[in-house]
């Protein structure tokens, strides 16, 4: 099945730019350069209720609830980005999106990354 033409023309131009492979760069470098294309995405649509979670005294999470409607399905949603990209913020848009499209409420995830958290470190369940 080919991509979509707007993939397709995204991919194109990653590639004329000859900019270095996300895997050719430190991780820190990589980071910034992800979090800087995040501006791609827009700011999504309006949410019902978003709200910041602590869980375990540190693993993050981030809850969108697209309307007020009680008892919505939910998605577990673990961002992309091979265990060494992504956070709450670069995928926060995409989660918007997500919820809107699915009539779901989206636990966004921040897991902790490599390699300054070797696996298994990021789905470890952290100490009390």
């Amino acid at each position: 099945m080919p991509l979509h033409p707007q993939s397709q023309a995204f991919l194109d131009a990653m590639a004329a730019s000859k900019a270095p492979g996300w895997h050719e760069l430190l991780p820190e470098d990589a980071r910034k350069a992800f979090a800087g294309m995040t501006h791609l995405f827009g700011k999504g649509p309006r949410m019902h209720h978003v709200e910041d979670r602590i869980l375990y005294d540190r693993l993050r999470m981030r809850v969108f609830r697209p309307s007020d409607t009680a008892n919505l399905p939910v998605v577990l949603y673990f961002h992309g980005g091979g265990w060494v990209l992504g956070d709450l913020q670069t995928h926060d848009a995409l989660c918007r999106h997500l919820a809107v499209a699915s009539g779901c409420t989206i636990f966004s995830v921040d897991y902790r990354l490599a390699p300054e958290y070797p696996f298994p470190a990021a789905s470890s369940r952290p100490k009390r």
